[in-house]
């Protein structure tokens, strides 16, 4: 993968494309960033729901230098359909990946160098990129480098919502056994975790996808 080939979406976050099939995939899970840029537009999701998301998950601004759980730069706590709605509110073509797309992201992301994501930050920095996706991937890039899985969030990181045929969507990732209670996952060989507590679950995030044009 080259920083090049990437795609932004209308925040200025960028999505890679995956080997061998027309869709690209966000490089983290859904920022507060993001959203708050969403939450600006006359028809956003409201200061009120924010307001709530944020009981599940404080703010951790992406200029703000004092130490704190990267987990607290995403959304989390969100539900399938508010994805979604988040997704529709980017473009045409976004979405929440299928099981094959997410775990193909999944195995190309774990394979680039960690390096990866400071030269993506540069190219993103002199080529339409937003100063929060650039923050972001710099902090990432100082506090999670010990590999790939952990400075794209793909371990101790969410569950991140996929759409599964016929079924609910459920959650690929590798959250930290901490936070599952002792549970490991593995996304690759298991099928995706259903959120039994019902409600809004702070375990649970979303990676976007993006349908490439034909």
């Amino acid at each position: 993968m080259v920083p090049e080939d990437c795609v932004l979406d209308r925040t200025g976050f960028p999505y890679v494309p995956l080997p061998g099939i027309r869709t690209a995939i966000a490089i983290l899970p859904i920022t507060k960033a993001q959203v708050e840029l969403w939450l600006a537009e006359p028809h956003g999701p409201g200061d009120e729901w924010y307001a709530e998301m944020l009981t599940h998950n404080p703010r951790l601004g992406w200029r703000e230098t004092r130490t704190g759980p990267d987990t607290e730069l995403f959304l989390s706590g969100l539900l399938p359909q508010e994805a979604e709605n988040f997704a529709h509110w980017l473009g045409a073509g976004y979405r929440l990946p299928n099981l094959a797309e997410w775990r193909a992201a999944d195995r190309a992301l774990s394979q680039t160098s960690p390096k990866w994501a400071v030269q993506l930050a540069d190219y993103l920095a002199g080529h339409g990129g937003h100063p929060a996706a650039i923050g972001v991937l710099q902090r990432l890039a100082r506090t999670r480098s010990a590999s790939s899985q952990s400075l794209f969030f793909l371990q101790d990181g969410f569950l991140e919502w996929v759409t599964k045929p016929g079924n609910a969507p459920g959650g690929f990732g590798r959250p930290s056994e901490k936070r599952t209670g002792g549970m490991i996952l593995d996304p690759q060989a298991f099928d995706p975790v259903v959120s039994i507590r019902g409600g809004r679950n702070p375990l649970f995030s979303a990676r976007l996808a993006y349908s490439l044009p034909t």
